[in-house]
């Protein structure tokens, strides 16, 4: 079981490590390239190496600001939203540091500057998804508005969106540009769209799973997952046969986890799956870790 955690660590790392390869190569070949911004605080970054350029005659020092300025956010994290997301964000943060440092930005692969916007900001959205979705982040602004999306429960997308917009005013009276305003809109508008199509896990589903291995499945969940279950004794309507059914309220990106790790204990297991339209009691969050 301890190789099985350690493989899904690794994993996970792989995965948050090529979403923030997406992330900077968005940001620097078709944003930064085509003189625009990014939002969230590696656009605040940005911007606040731009004056320190303008007004000291200083090298580009948005990677090292970047990293600097996440420090009171992952701490934050770190006591709000979990311990375990908060090392992962704080490992994502570090890698996006080092790749904006060193992929170029003045090379220019799409002259168009919309459609560049648009491919830049679907890379971003889908490193900082997939990040998302296996319980890490990219740090910064993201940290903050998962915090409120747990706790009010909304889209992920929307809260990201408010938090962006300081960022854009900035933008606009440090550039006196309004154009470079409406394009940073339209990259928050796709960034915040792919996000939410890729990291899905604020709508639940509940699992009804029927089977007569309810004690080993039962470990077995409780081992891999936070999330507890309800247990009911219950019988087949043609057989009369006695069997057991357990039902377990999950985020819609752990589903075929959960059902890969019932099938390997019970391949005979019967598993039905409802969405949750709406949900009163106490859920425990993905990335509230029990360490």
């Amino acid at each position: 079981m301890k190789n099985n955690k350690l493989f899904y660590e690794f994993k996970t790392i792989a995965i948050i490590t090529i979403g923030m390869l997406f992330l900077s190569l968005g940001t620097n070949l078709f944003l930064v390239s085509n003189n625009l911004y990014t939002t969230g605080l590696l656009g605040f970054s940005q911007e606040l190496a731009t004056i320190l350029i303008y007004a000291f005659k200083l090298p580009d020092l948005s990677s090292i600001l970047f990293w600097l300025i996440n420090v009171p956010i992952i701490i934050l994290g770190w006591f709000k939203v979990g311990k375990r997301f908060t090392i992962r964000s704080f490992y994502a943060v570090t890698i996006v540091s080092i790749f904006t440092s060193i992929i170029p930005t003045n090379v220019i692969l799409i002259d168009d500057k919309i459609l560049s916007v648009v491919t830049g900001s679907i890379l971003i959205g889908l490193g900082i998804g997939l990040a998302l979705r296996v319980g890490g982040s990219s740090g910064g602004l993201d940290i903050v508005a998962l915090y409120i999306s747990i706790f009010k429960g909304k889209s992920f997308g929307t809260y990201n969106t408010l938090v962006n917009i300081l960022v854009i005013v900035l933008a606009i009276l440090i550039q006196h540009d309004l154009t470079i305003g409406v394009l940073m809109f339209l990259s928050l508008f796709i960034i915040s769209l792919t996000i939410d199509n890729i990291h899905n896990n604020q709508q639940k589903l509940t699992l009804f799973v029927v089977t007569k291995h309810a004690d080993e499945i039962r470990n077995i969940l409780l081992e891999n997952f936070v999330r507890g279950m309800t247990i009911i004794d219950s019988h087949g309507g043609l057989s009369l046969d006695k069997n057991t059914t357990l039902m377990i309220t999950i985020d819609k990106g752990e589903l075929y986890r959960y059902i890969d790790t019932i099938k390997k204990e019970d391949p005979n297991a019967f598993i039905n799956v409802f969405e949750v339209k709406k949900l009163i009691g106490t859920y425990q969050d993905n990335y509230i870790d029990l360490l």
